[in-house]
């Protein structure tokens, strides 16, 4: 796929979103993506659509927001909009406050796991798809970190998964 729209049921959700604003009106939206999205149609499509509404669109253009803003031990940088209702003070990212660091390590934050426990696994195709990744341009990478980390890559939902 050269474009997230391209995906079988991704391309679409941007419907079902359209129809939820729609109905329910909301005085202010926001949305925080990875950096890339903001020149995605999906966004380009859904800002041009909350204008059309009377919505005001202030979006993190000119400062990326990173984990210093958001709290996370995750250390990548993050593309925000918050689109307001007409009427609605606009709002200023630029001024957007930055947070005390809730953890100093990744150790503050996750369970002790054994080295005998079955959670841990070979790491050999994990290494493998992110030297794929890296050649075909994507940013997704294989992270190795300890207890003693300050800073992650990303760290999905399901961070045992295999």
């Amino acid at each position: 796929m050269k474009f997230a729209e391209e995906h079988a049921t991704d391309a679409t959700a941007i419907l079902g979103l359209i129809r939820i604003i729609d109905a329910s009106e909301p005085s202010i939206l926001y949305s925080e993506n990875v950096t890339q999205a903001r020149d995605s149609a999906t966004y380009i499509l859904l800002k041009a659509m909350l204008k059309v509404c009377g919505y005001s669109i202030t979006e993190s253009s000119e400062a990326e927001l990173d984990s210093g803003f958001t709290h996370s031990i995750e250390n990548r940088k993050r593309w925000w909009f918050i689109a307001v209702s007409n009427g609605l003070k606009n709002a200023n990212l630029l001024n957007f406050p930055k947070f005390k660091e809730q953890h100093n390590q990744l150790s503050d934050i996750l369970d002790e796991v054994p080295n005998t426990s079955n959670s841990w696994r070979d790491t050999e195709t994990k290494k493998q798809r992110s030297e794929k990744n890296k050649l075909n341009g994507k940013n997704f990478g294989f992270n190795v970190v300890n207890e003693h980390a300050t800073k992650i890559g990303v760290c999905g939902k399901r961070v045992s998964k295999r």
